[in-house]
């Protein structure tokens, strides 16, 4: 799976997020799935009269559904 998402308000800056995840069923728990995700939210900073900067940052996530 994979997704894309944007949120930037009163802020000179706009981007996108790139998301991929993966999930794996657990049997015989109270938690149902196990699951791990990445994501690699790249924004474009632009303020008036400021300096242009292009943060890219990078996140992994693990975790437990129920």
């Amino acid at each position: 799976m994979y997704g894309i998402g944007l949120f930037a308000v009163n802020s000179p800056s706009f981007g996108f997020t790139p998301l991929v995840n993966h999930s794996w069923p657990i049997k015989n728990s109270l938690f149902k799935t196990y699951f791990v995700e990445a994501v690699l939210p790249v924004r474009f900073n632009r303020p008036t009269g400021g300096v242009y900067t292009t943060p890219v940052t990078f996140g992994l996530h693990f975790g437990l559904g129920f």
